[in-house]
């Protein structure tokens, strides 16, 4: 046998091998969906009709498909289990502190909130306090009522008068939301009796937040915030946010042509011993949203911030009728 014929042989080999491999996962793929899509049709049956959970868990149906899926199911749970690792893993934004988050209007910063207020929700359990209406009502699945997971407070509800006038409840609730913080603590003014009342319970809350509610989402326009608080925080971000074609959504779900939020672009920025941020970011990474329906999310918000001061209409103005000369 020459040396081009047992290359050849090898080839053939190896091209059996891959031709069979191709068919066995096509097959596997096949069959996957199929138990899937059997489980999912008669959980839903079942879900309809009955307790879902004890109805299911104690079915000789399920079970038995479960005993037939062997040992396919083994690559099932793992898949799930590196899912789930994946979409819950940490972000900087999960550690205990004050999180300053800037930006210019339009750069993401509210909608980067909700993001993160969602996720805590799903993963958590719990809602996040918000004091600017960036979340849209839901209709309930009998059409009866309206709802919304994060409610509404007013930062004196909490802070004025150089007191905590009551404390955030973390039994119930994941983070607390400062939308727009730079009309609310404007540091031009930190040295007027007014910002004080409202500053000094704040930032006496805020250094021991990781004892109460753990963590404060602090956003403003402005490149930097009070010194102090710029001090204590946790982090210093600025998000870019990433918007555009959702594929799966047109495909899977709604069938609509439309742009969404896809997640977020953030750059960190580390203090000196000032307190103030670095010019540049010390590193930058994506967040892809994998938690937040963006359709609830209101970025018209801030909109009727001022609805209770009057709007100007000259009276001045002269109709006339343009003569040729």
């Amino acid at each position: 046998m020459t040396i081009e014929m047992y290359i050849q042989k090898v080839n053939d080999v190896v091209t059996a091998i891959n031709d069979f491999y191709g068919k066995f996962i096509v097959f596997y793929r096949k069959i996957a969906l199929a138990i899937m899509k059997l489980v999912k049709s008669y959980r839903s049956f079942i879900y309809l009709r009955y307790d879902a959970y004890n109805r299911l868990k104690k079915n000789p149906v399920y079970k038995a498909l479960r005993l037939m899926s062997f040992p396919w199911h083994y690559f099932f749970i793992w898949g799930w289990r590196i899912y789930l690792k994946q979409k819950n893993k940490k972000l900087i934004y999960d550690d205990p502190g004050v999180h300053i988050i800037i930006g210019p209007p339009g750069s993401g910063k509210s909608s980067l909130m909700y993001m993160l207020i969602e996720r805590l929700r799903i993963i958590e359990g719990k809602p996040s306090y918000i004091n600017s209406a960036i979340e849209k009502p839901r209709m309930s699945e009998d059409n009866e009522y309206k709802y919304k997971y994060h409610p509404l407070y007013k930062f004196s509800d909490f802070f004025r008068d150089r007191k905590t006038i009551m404390e955030p409840n973390e039994l119930l609730f994941a983070s607390m939301c400062v939308d727009e913080g730079h009309r609310l603590l404007n540091y031009r003014e930190n040295g007027t009796t007014d910002y004080n009342d409202r500053f000094v319970p704040f930032m006496d809350y805020a250094v021991q937040v990781r004892h109460k509610i753990k963590r404060i989402y602090f956003s403003t326009q402005m490149g930097k915030a009070d010194t102090q608080l710029m001090n204590t925080s946790q982090t210093i971000t600025a998000p870019r946010v990433d918007i555009g074609f959702k594929y799966d959504e047109w495909l899977f779900e709604s069938g609509l042509f439309r742009f969404n939020i896809l997640g977020f672009h953030i750059d960190v920025y580390d203090k000196d011993i000032n307190g103030e941020k670095t010019s540049k970011p010390i590193r930058s990474f994506y967040i892809k949203n994998e938690w937040a329906d963006f359709d609830y999310f209101d970025t018209y918000a801030m909109k009727d911030s001022n609805i209770h001061i009057p709007k100007h209409y000259p009276t001045n103005m002269v109709k006339g009728r343009l003569v040729q000369s």
